[in-house]
């Protein structure tokens, strides 16, 4: 069976957290990694993050969230897993949204599913993250921003992979 899975990159708003965590579990992503500064479901006291969890409505029940110190070590986890790494970040090397389902198909083939990579909301992915990818993908847009938040981005690609 192949999985899906979403990492998070330090980012750092517990409203954006909680946003993905209800995305994910409305698409039916299976699991999400919070690496870095991203805020966790449980603080360092064992007490429920009661913001995040307010956002996420029952989503942190519906998803598997595990916590990993650096982004480096989920990656690991996920090429471990033999995940396809996905970096979702506007760079030189990114194939669009749109046509990264074809791309996909033949990148995918020996795999157990995918890990997408979406970064902190100012700096986005870093280099050394993005240099682990075996892709980059970025959503198009046809405005005067530059980028959209990062939950926002998260539901779009959610969506996209979902197969609805």
């Amino acid at each position: 069976m192949t999985s899906n899975i979403l990492i998070l990159d330090n980012v750092r708003s517990t409203y954006n957290v909680g946003s993905i965590i209800r995305s994910a579990a409305f698409f039916g992503i299976q699991e999400i990694w919070l690496c870095g500064r991203t805020p966790r479901l449980v603080d360092r006291f064992g007490r429920e993050n009661e913001r995040l969890a307010k956002v996420s409505l029952g989503g942190e029940k519906e998803v598997v969230v595990k916590n990993f110190i650096s982004t480096e070590e989920g990656v690991k986890e996920a090429l471990q897993n033999n995940l396809l790494i996905i970096g979702i970040e506007q760079d030189s090397r990114a194939i669009s949204l749109k046509d990264f389902k074809e791309h996909s198909l033949e990148l995918s083939r020996d795999k157990n599913g995918a890990a997408y990579i979406l970064g902190e909301e100012t700096k986005g992915v870093p280099q050394e993250i993005l240099d682990m990818c075996d892709a980059i993908v970025e959503i198009a847009g046809h405005g005067n921003k530059e980028s959209l938040n990062v939950s926002v981005a998260g539901g779009i690609l959610m969506y996209e992979i979902s197969g609805l």
